[in-house]
């Protein structure tokens, strides 16, 4: 028998109430930390997609740019950049297109019967659809009259927001560029935005990668007699100078020395250092060169430096 007096012992409704606050929190604090650990692992994903997205349209570009055809004939390459926008939610963003002769190795149709070529037409868009932004690719076997057109369009990676390419000049970089009157450019600049969202969400509320190379477009310089010869000819039109005069200018662009102009419709030759008046004629007549100096109003000269002569050049 128990002990006279002894109560059995509980738990109280204050302790229960306690205990079962403090098992809230603590469920709280899990679930919390759950969402933390699911949404980071959310972003990093779409943002691993948005990078692998990018570096993928990248790296597809970028072949077809480096193995672009290159023919003395322009005729025979030809490359052609556009400028163009579209409207997402509100923003604006960069699509533009690009259409280039380049060489390929993969066939693009079953070739059993008929081969294609290494030579073809590539071109490159972003295009909307249902499932959002998607670069397409157009290629066509063996460059035709109608460059534009034909070929096979295939969806090559989804969810591109934006691709921008620059042409660059030797100066700037150009929004747009056609070989036929620009000729080739010295390098492609290519930037591209993706987006990590799949299908059905917004493409800008998710993570974004923004990726962006240069591509050169590799050409031998000119030799320098061909642009000593080409500097003369650009001179010789400018000052309307004989046609047989062009070969001496040449020479001395080459050595460094005094142009040998002649003075239009009078068949002088102006000395280094002679000076022409109002009319282009020789104050003291004679046998000139270019001015080695220039007269000011308060009568003092500025002496011109003279180029040093380098080897080569000449024709």
């Amino acid at each position: 028998m128990g002990k006279p007096g002894a109560a059995r012992r509980g738990f109280t409704l204050v302790e229960i109430i306690v205990a079962g606050i403090i098992m809230a929190m603590l469920f709280a604090a899990i679930t919390v930390s759950m969402g933390q650990v699911i949404s980071a692992r959310n972003s990093s994903r779409d943002r691993m997609e948005a990078f692998v997205r990018a570096d993928a349209a990248m790296q597809s570009i970028r072949s077809d740019i480096a193995s672009i055809l290159r023919r003395n004939d322009l005729f025979q390459s030809w490359l052609k950049i556009e400028d163009d926008t579209y409207r997402l939610d509100g923003t604006e963003l960069n699509q533009d297109w690009i259409l280039l002769f380049n060489n390929h190795l993969r066939a693009i149709r079953t070739i059993d019967y008929n081969g294609e070529g290494i030579e073809y037409e590539s071109s490159w868009q972003v295009i909307m659809d249902e499932d959002g932004p998607v670069l397409w690719q157009r290629r066509d076997a063996m460059p035709d009259t109608y460059p534009e057109a034909g070929g096979v369009i295939t969806p090559k990676v989804e969810g591109i927001l934006e691709l921008d390419i620059e042409a660059w000049n030797g100066d700037q970089w150009m929004s747009t560029w056609d070989s036929d009157y620009d000729g080739m450019p010295y390098g492609i600049r290519v930037s591209i935005t993706a987006t990590g969202a799949r299908p059905g969400e917004d493409p800008l509320d998710s993570p974004l990668a923004f990726l962006r190379t240069i591509i050169p477009i590799d050409r031998a310089p000119l030799p320098y007699d061909v642009l000593d010869w080409n500097l003369a000819e650009e001179i010789a039109l400018e000052k309307q100078l004989p046609p047989e005069q062009v070969e001496l200018l040449a020479d001395a662009i080459a050595n460094g020395t005094a142009l040998p102009l002649t003075v239009a419709g009078s068949g002088q030759t102006l000395e280094a250092g002679m000076p022409l008046d109002a009319a282009g004629q020789s104050s003291t007549g004679g046998a000139t060169g270019i001015p080695s100096g220039v007269q000011l109003p308060d009568g003092s000269r500025i002496e011109l430096p003279t180029s040093p002569s380098r080897p080569g050049g000449g024709n």
